[in-house]
Parts: C-alpha cells; sequence; structure tokens
C-alpha cells in the first residue's frame, strides 16, 4: 500500500503544513460552498480531512480509500451521513449514484494513463444526472527531474519529521516513496 500506518498517523499534519489545505484545498471547499447539497463521493479520500469539511457545509459523505491505515483514520470522524470504506474505485460498487464525485489532490498519480478512460466511465455511471465531478491533474516538475533520494525537515504540529524521499524510474513511471522519521518524542 502506499501510505502505511506511520504516514498515516501524521497524515493530516503534513498536509497542513506541506500547504495542500491552503490554496487548493481552499478552492475545492469554495467551489462546494456553491454546489447543490446531496451526496458525495470523494476518491482517495485519505484520512478524511475534506470529507469532514464537505460533511459540515451539509453534504452527505461517503470517502473511500485503498489504504486501510488512512481510512482507520478517517473512522475516527465518523458520524451520521460520514462514513469511510477500505476500497479502490476500481473495486467500490454502489448500488445508488452520488450526486457529486471528488478526486482531488493528485488522486490521478495512482492511476496508470490506460485506466483512465475506464475510470471516467466508472465516474459517470455513479453520478446522478445533475451531479459533477470535480478532479484535477497536478503536474510536479520535481518528478522530472527524478533524484534517487532526497530529504528536508517538515515541522507539524506534533513535532519535527524528517522526511525521506525514494524516487525511481519504471516503465515511463516515476515511483515516489516517502518516510518519516520522527524528531521528537
Amino acid at each position: 500500500m502506499v501510505f502505511g500506518k506511520e504516514f498515516a498517523e501524521i497524515y493530516d499534519d503534513l498536509y497542513e503544513v506541506l500547504g495542500s489545505r491552503k490554496g487548493a484545498y481552499a478552492e475545492v471547499l469554495n467551489f462546494f460552498r456553491s454546489a447543490k447539497k446531496g451526496t458525495v463521493l470523494d476518491i482517495g479520500c485519505g484520512t478524511g480531512k475534506l470529507d469532514e469539511d464537505l460533511h459540515a457545509l451539509g453534504f452527505e459523505v461517503l470517502g473511500i480509500d485503498p489504504s486501510a491505515e488512512m481510512i482507520a483514520v478517517a473512522k475516527k470522524g465518523e458520524k451520521e451521513g460520514l462514513h469511510f470504506e477500505v476500497s479502490s474505485f476500481q473495486d467500490f460498487s454502489a448500488g445508488d449514484t452520488f450526486d457529486h464525485l471528488v478526486a482531488a489532490f493528485n488522486v490521478f498519480a495512482y492511476f496508470r494513463p490506460e485506466e483512465l478512460p475506464t475510470f471516467f466511465k466508472k465516474a459517470a455511471s455513479l453520478l446522478s444526472d445533475d451531479g459533477f465531478l470535480l478532479f484535477d491533474f497536478w503536474k510536479n516538475d520535481e518528478h522530472f527531474d527524478v533524484k534517487p533520494f532526497g530529504y528536508n525537515l517538515v515541522r507539524t504540529r506534533k513535532g519535527p519529521y524528517l522526511r525521506l524521499v525514494q524516487t525511481r524510474m519504471k516503465n515511463d513511471q516515476v515511483r515516489i516513496r516517502y518516510g518519516f522519521v520522527s524528531l521528537h518524542n
């Protein structure tokens, strides 16, 4: 699995500090503020922070993610109208449609390009007639200059972490592996 227990436990702090919950995150929430209230399927929900905010805006949300560790963290926030399930999008099945689907914050990085037509067909089948799919693609220039190893210091509310980044090219894809070493007690 891409994100293990160690990463899931510090993900929210890292997400806040590294800026993902500021610019793009705020744009997604602003978009949903003016959307018709209803049901949302969050594909690749991670620890569910976006889902908690969407629920606070009045949406009924189901978040799915293939990482059991990330979902274990997300489930701590479950309540009426806010649920989480361990599932990849490829394996997910639902009896009903959703008013809106979201696959934000680089979820497509975990799909091979040849999987995207199937993704969009399945998304269309899960979407109500007047709903929308909100998604993004990130271009990360560091992927084009692949370095085999890197590190940096990340300070969070829980304390500092050393972030280790290991990259490698394989079959025209960049594989990135993150590790975190706690520098606090």
